[in-house]
Formats: C-alpha cells, sequence, structure tokens
C-alpha cells in the first residue's frame, strides 16, 4: 500500500503543493486533494453529503505506511480545508469505532508553507496534539517558505526515511 498526502490548500499548484511534491518526488505516495475530494464539516449528528469522501480517505490511511497532511499556514493555523478535514476525526471517536482504533500506531508527517521561514510553533503543537490524542506517532515537520527550499533538512530527512523504512 502506497503512503497517503492529505493536501489542504484551496488553490490550484499552490505553494503547498509544490513542496509537498517535492517531498514526496520517488515515493510511493498517493495525494487526496481537498479541493477535488470533498469532505463535509463536522456535524453532531453524523450526517453528511453521499458524496463526502472522509471515511473513503481514512480507510487509506489506516493502510497507509505513512500520512502526510500538507497545509498552507493561514492566520497561526491551519488552512480551513486541512481543519475540516481534522475536526471530522471527531467521528472516529466512539467507544465502539474500530476505524477510529485503527489509526493507534500510525505514522504522520506535516507539510507547511508560509510566508515565515520557520513553521509556526502553534500549527505544530496543535498537529502534535492532535497526534499525541489520537495514538498516532508523529513523525515531523517540514516547512518551507513559501515554494522555496525546505528549512529543516533534518525533518525531511526523518519523514524521507520513514517513507523507505516501513
Amino acid at each position: 500500500m502506497n503512503s497517503i498526502a492529505i493536501l489542504g490548500s484551496p488553490r490550484e499548484n499552490s505553494n503547498t503543493a509544490v513542496i509537498l511534491h517535492r517531498l514526496i518526488a520517488g515515493c510511493a505516495c498517493d495525494i487526496v486533494d481537498l479541493r477535488i475530494s470533498p469532505v463535509a464539516p463536522y456535524n453532531y449528528r453524523h450526517r453528511y453529503p453521499a458524496n463526502d469522501q472522509f471515511l473513503s480517505v481514512i480507510n487509506r490511511i489506516v493502510s497507509a505506511p505513512l500520512t502526510i497532511i500538507a497545509t498552507p499556514m493561514y492566520w497561526y493555523s491551519y488552512s480551513t480545508p486541512t481543519k475540516i478535514f481534522i475536526d471530522r476525526f471527531s467521528d472516529l471517536l466512539g467507544d465502539d469505532n474500530k476505524l477510529g482504533r485503527q489509526l493507534r500506531g500510525r505514522h504522520f508527517a506535516l507539510v507547511s508553507s508560509s510566508v515565515e521561514p520557520w513553521p509556526d510553533r502553534t500549527l505544530v503543537e496543535a498537529f502534535t496534539r492532535f497526534c499525541n490524542y489520537l495514538g498516532i506517532d508523529f513523525v515531523g515537520c517540514a516547512h518551507a517558505r513559501e515554494a522555496g527550499e525546505f528549512v529543516d533538512a533534518d525533518a525531511v530527512a526523518r519523514i524521507r526515511h520513514h517513507f523507505d523504512h516501513t
């Protein structure tokens, strides 16, 4: 099974897409573009449109050796499509939810882009807490200023090493 990257940029050909493609070049990784694969916002009744793709993406994630969440940083947080996707993990938290329990021990990485030279601490902390809460192994954050080079070669190496050894 291939790894999977969730691209949460609302803009086609975005800086985030450019750096994501650079990161996964040569790796077996499929991209789910949230602009094309609709994921409805979380709702307490768990009623979603027929075209909602969330559960089909989660089924791919539980089989993937690595999941990458790629987002531009907007106002010190995820983009709206990324936040909606992450909020939907609430659907997987019930005691009897077998699919949610399959996330434990999965491996996730974060890719972010912004005008800042370093990843935002609040964004990385929010993602780290998300992973910890679900029992997911946080591999690291690869960040680039706009579509430039990654600023932390060690983080990129950890993520790429994970592709090679999962």
